[in-house]
């Protein structure tokens, strides 16, 4: 296989991934420009409707694999953040 058919693969995934990502950032900046944060809701579908919170949590599975130093790290880091 030659390098030149390596490339040829790789170009539609980055492209989707891209797209992708172009897409999520769209949508959050419509989001934070159009809707009141913590508002009311708006009906987007009958049976859909879009509320503009934040997520300000974190994941204490983050460092699981560092042990019982890495969580503590993370414990200590969300903390000094507040």
């Amino acid at each position: 296989m030659n390098r030149n058919s390596e490339r040829v693969q790789v170009g539609p995934a980055a492209l989707i991934v891209a797209i992708g990502a172009a897409l999520d950032l769209a949508t959050k900046a419509w989001a934070r420009a159009s809707l009141e944060p913590y508002g009311p809701a708006f009906d987007f579908l009958p049976f859909v409707s879009l509320h503009l919170t934040f997520n300000e949590g974190v994941s204490f599975g983050l460092f699981a694999f560092e042990g019982d130093t890495g969580q503590a790290a993370l414990a200590h880091i969300s903390q000094v953040r507040r």
